[in-house]
């Protein structure tokens, strides 16, 4: 996964899960909450509460959210075939890398603290198909 420096001083961060034997097929785009809600799972998070963001679509989508109070961080994953470079653009900062019908990686960017609305733009090359979760991290 590539990530580049942000304009601002908080630097966004990325782990990459281990892929589990129950690999969807890759011609098959994975929806990350799929894995995320398995408890048989690597990439099951038990207690996530509801996403920010559950969507699918293709081609570049923007995406306006509103922050409850004390969110320190928003938690991205990205899954998108064809395989595609993305990129998630929120609160000056962003996440990227590439993104394959499994998602790979989980990209956190900083909330500044007071920060209860989130413009969030996913960029990825027109008519990639794509599934985009995000959660708070407070």
């Amino acid at each position: 996964m590539d990530s580049s420096p942000s304009p601002s001083s908080a630097t966004p961060t990325q782990t990459a899960p281990t892929p589990s034997t129950d690999d969807p097929s890759p011609s098959v785009l994975q929806d990350p909450l799929e894995a995320l809600d398995d408890p048989k799972s690597v990439d099951y998070l038990a207690d996530h509460g509801e996403p920010l963001i559950h969507e699918t679509g293709s081609g570049p989508a923007n995406f306006d959210i509103a922050l409850s109070a004390g969110t320190r961080s928003i938690s991205f994953y990205v899954s998108c075939a064809p395989e595609a470079d993305f990129r998630v653009d929120a609160l000056d900062n962003f996440y990227a890398g590439t993104c394959g019908p499994r998602f790979r990686s989980v990209g956190e960017i900083p909330v500044p603290q007071g920060t209860s609305r989130a413009s969030v733009r996913l960029g990825l090359p027109d008519g990639v198909e794509y599934f985009v979760v995000a959660f708070p991290n407070n």
